[in-house]
């Protein structure tokens, strides 16, 4: 008998409302009652805050249940619709700010190495951008989808999973 994701979900939100089991400062474990219920996430992508990415560039779109009858590239609203929306302004303006950040943060960085007059800069200086490329994207996605490199955008603009206007404002933000 197959159990649905709905099932199991509340089957293990009433498990967790009932009792927990935890380790006693002895060793032994004790089963307590805990006073509220434990809510599961079951959506991975939800957003946190008003504008944040939650999986999806296609806005309201990206809840449809249907698959569309045309691509993404014969769908007019993929070219129209965006243009005058604040969030992806809001976005534009947070990528333009992170990728200025970065760079800035890793020229410092490797100006910093030159003084010491070391003969690995490059290996430092990769080591160093490789984190600090992912702490920026980390950072970021939330709000914006952490592109932070124009191929990135350009990239997804052409798979269709960045719409054009979000596309060539992130675009030209990077640049």
């Amino acid at each position: 008998m197959a159990v649905t994701s709905t099932n199991t979900s509340k089957r293990l939100e009433a498990d967790a409302a009932s009792t927990h089991t935890v380790p006693n400062t002895n060793g032994d474990e004790t089963t307590r009652e805990l006073s509220e219920p434990v809510r599961l996430n079951t959506r991975a992508n939800d957003a946190a805050f008003d504008g944040a990415f939650n999986g999806s560039f296609a806005g309201a779109a990206g809840n449809v249940t249907e698959a569309p009858d045309l691509p993404w590239y014969r769908r007019p609203e993929y070219f129209t619709e965006g243009w005058a929306d604040p969030v992806i302004w809001r976005s534009t303006i947070v990528e333009c700010l992170a990728t200025a950040s970065m760079i800035y943060i890793s020229g410092q960085f490797g100006l910093t190495l030159l003084s010491y007059k070391t003969n690995q800069v490059a290996g430092y200086v990769g080591i160093f951008n490789t984190l600090l490329l992912a702490t920026f994207i980390y950072a970021v996605a939330p709000a914006t989808g952490g592109h932070l490199n124009p191929m990135i955008t350009f990239t997804t603009i052409l798979c269709g999973l960045t719409p054009l206007s979000r596309g060539i404002r992130y675009d030209a933000a990077i640049r």
